[in-house]
């Protein structure tokens, strides 16, 4: 079912991505539409510019509904990676997802000598630590089973 109120629909909405917030804001709100807007991270849409809009352009919708808008705050952060190794799965997921990274696990034995205190814990990782990374990027971390 529609989610915007029941009443006469537009002409089908105009598109508004790649338009500023302001202009984008202005024009749906001028159409009798409200606007609801959210912001993410963006490679390839300048900070302030609408990366995309539901429902899409060209859909039907009551006049008073509300569009949102997603709207790039440009590149992710770039921030250090933290040094995992020798953690557990457990901590290490917890480190890197409060630093804002996806995190990718394997389960596979350290080659030798592997050293039976580090039973469970994290043995190797890409990128190191230290290195610089974007906060949206994947970490894959190495667990001893």
């Amino acid at each position: 079912g529609a989610t915007g109120p029941r009443g006469p629909t537009g002409p089908g909405l105009t598109s508004v991505v790649g338009q500023s917030t302001v202009d984008a804001t202005r024009i749906l709100v001028d159409a009798g539409y409200r606007v609801r807007l959210y912001e993410t991270a963006s490679r390839s849409v300048a900070a302030g510019f609408v990366i995309s809009q539901s429902p899409a352009a060209g859909a039907p919708f009551a006049i008073g509904g509300t569009i949102t808008l997603a709207v790039s705050t440009g590149p992710p952060l770039v921030v250090p990676v933290p040094s995992v190794l020798g953690l557990s799965a457990q901590k290490a997921a917890a480190l890197l997802g409060a630093s804002g990274f996806e995190v990718q696990i394997h389960i596979e034995a350290e080659p030798p000598p592997g050293a039976p205190e580090r039973a469970a814990s994290v043995w190797k990782q890409l990128p190191a630590g230290g290195e610089p990374l974007a906060v949206d990027q994947a970490v894959t971390i190495w667990l001893n089973p």
